[in-house]
């Protein structure tokens, strides 16, 4: 129960200082079908990032390489927060096929910056397993942090590369 504890308040907290975001009374219930529509099907709600670009502030014109980068990467999961001005990006919970009763949450955070940098970058895994009928966090690996930290980065610098 500690561990719990300490691991939604390091999240929160984390939250509230790198992005800015903080949503303490979020409820937790079961995934709905909106959920767990593809990104694809939700292109006319979050346009491209070239579209963006155009439209957006100058932090976001800084990164856009980092956030065209999380978007390639994170593009078959449904955003649920996408807000270039804070620095933040938020996955709907995906339920992994293989794995029916666990779910997944990623948050992104990307600090304004000219240059791909792994400092600008920092990637949080929320992972809740089923059990008699409530979601329970659980630890996250590291390591699936890092996969997902790994090919955004690489994404960004494929963009950056291309778009010289």
């Amino acid at each position: 129960m500690k561990i719990v504890f300490s691991i939604v308040v390091s999240t929160a907290f984390f939250l509230f200082l790198g992005c800015q975001e903080l949503r303490s009374s979020e409820k937790v219930g079961l995934p709905t079908e909106r959920q767990l529509k593809t990104y694809d099907n939700m292109k006319p709600l979050f346009p491209s990032p070239l579209e963006l670009a155009e439209k957006k502030s100058e932090p976001f014109k800084k990164a856009f390489a980092l956030w065209y980068g999380a978007l390639k990467a994170l593009a078959r999961i449904p955003l649920e927060i996408f807000d270039p001005e804070r620095g933040f990006l938020q996955t709907h919970w995906y339920i992994p096929k293989d794995l029916p009763n666990h779910r997944l949450q990623v948050k992104v955070c990307i600090i304004p910056c000219q240059e791909i940098r792994v400092e600008a970058l920092s990637v949080t895994v929320l992972h809740q397993v089923l059990k008699q009928e409530q979601w329970i966090i659980i630890p996250t690996s590291l390591e699936l942090e890092q996969k997902i930290k790994r090919s955004i980065l690489l994404h960004a610098r494929d963009y950056a590369v291309q778009n010289k």
